[in-house]
């Protein structure tokens, strides 16, 4: 799978590791899964969303395709037990970066995000 492993509390420098290191990996057609809040949130909570993945796909020229889903409800944080249920999953539009910052793509897709929590909540 090949995890790119950085150590959050050297931000900096885990940053950088990330947009180069994800670069490489999309560049030998490897695909790369961001998670823009960084770690979990609560359910319902929607966290400060991080540029990493928009970084990337400007270095690149890469596309983002978001992805939206719900299991925090059957799975909270924090949580050892599991609900039973259905989880829905929501696959996105790809998002060209041609001509967007890379705080104006990370925007897109956080507005993205919080349209797919009021429809699947």
């Amino acid at each position: 799978m090949k995890p790119i492993i950085i150590n959050r509390g050297d931000k900096l420098n885990a940053l950088k590791k990330v947009i180069n290191q994800g670069a490489d990996r999309l560049n030998q057609g490897i695909s790369v899964v961001i998670y823009p809040e960084g770690t979990r949130q609560p359910y319902g909570v929607l966290g400060a969303y991080q540029n990493g993945g928009s970084a990337i796909a400007k270095k690149t020229g890469h596309s983002i395709t978001p992805v939206y889903h719900n299991a925090g409800r059957l799975w909270p944080k924090g949580g050892f037990l599991k609900k039973p249920g259905e989880i829905t999953v929501v696959i996105g539009e790809a998002i060209t970066n041609s001509n967007l910052k890379t705080s104006e793509i990370t925007e897109q897709i956080r507005k993205w995000t919080l349209e797919q929590e009021t429809k699947y909540n």
